[in-house]
């Protein structure tokens, strides 16, 4: 995610090397394009070691389930970004759309933004509402993105095959839900159209469990303790498969873990 997910201008990508390079002159060794679930089964991972840890990430956007969206210039954040690091020559036109108020959008929007497009985030809460760090809404700002508030998307209008406008409806603020913020409640009569070149849905990511089913746990994904162990024997994990947030906390979840299976190899107390 540091190398796929997250701006160089965030992270500078020679930072990351030089962390990548550490690590590796520790002795760890590394086994690129390999992919468990089909390359190799998690049941041999499992089988060829004493222990496991997951740290899988949340590399799988959500769509937004209207019509309209399976357009080729629809794309979600966690795809735009992976395909722009990955050197992909994207064409978002003049008008790019970010739907979302997280750091997803922020990032998709800064890098659309970059691309020399007029950017908009469309979010149907408020500013206060936004899960995003309050540092990178306002940098955001300064880089020129506009903001649309209380406001979503219900249809994507399709031209010649290709996404020209969405239509969008107003949003009011009613009582809290399930995350402690206002719930957004469809104002009735309020549809627009709204155009848009490009459309980047970032509402939400989830780990793709593709070979990986049993890990999870309905909508918790993977559940571990805290010591970071799983129901399954010697199989640990955290970072974002068990509670998305920032690389600091899924950095600090890898170490604590890491003590954990440690303790647990070496018979000593945790």
């Amino acid at each position: 995610m540091l190398a796929w997910g997250i701006p160089p201008y965030r992270l500078p990508r020679n930072i990351l090397q030089a962390e990548i390079d550490r690590i590796a002159k520790l002795g760890v060794e590394f086994k690129t394009n390999t992919r468990v679930g089909s390359d190799v089964t998690f049941e041999q991972v499992r089988k060829d070691f004493d222990a496991v840890y997951m740290a899988i990430g949340a590399h799988k956007g959500y769509t937004l389930g209207i019509e309209g969206e399976d357009s080729p210039n629809v794309m979600t954040g966690a795809d735009f970004l992976n395909r722009i690091y990955a050197g992909e020559k994207i064409e978002v036109g003049n008008d790019v759309v970010v739907i979302g108020g997280g750091n997803t959008a922020i990032d998709a929007a800064s890098v659309a933004r970059r691309l020399g497009a007029n950017t908009t985030i469309l979010y149907r809460r408020t500013e206060a509402e936004m899960p995003a760090i309050e540092h990178e809404i306002q940098l955001a700002k300064e880089d020129g993105i506009n903001m649309e508030f209380l406001a979503a998307p219900t249809a994507v209008k399709v031209n010649d095959g290709k996404a020209v406008s969405m239509t969008c409806i107003k949003m009011e603020l009613g009582e809290p839900d399930a995350s402690g913020r206002r719930r957004p409640v469809p104002i009735e009569g309020s549809e627009y159209e709204r155009p848009a070149s490009f459309i980047i849905p970032a509402i939400a990511q989830e780990p793709d469990f593709n070979g990986l089913e049993d890990m999870r746990e309905g909508r918790d994904w993977i559940k571990a303790d805290e010591k970071w162990a799983t129901k399954e024997e010697a199989v640990y994990a955290g970072g974002d498969a068990v509670d998305a947030g920032l690389v600091t906390i899924a950095l600090g979840q890898g170490r604590k873990a890491a003590d954990a299976i440690h303790c647990e190899l070496a018979r000593e107390e945790w």
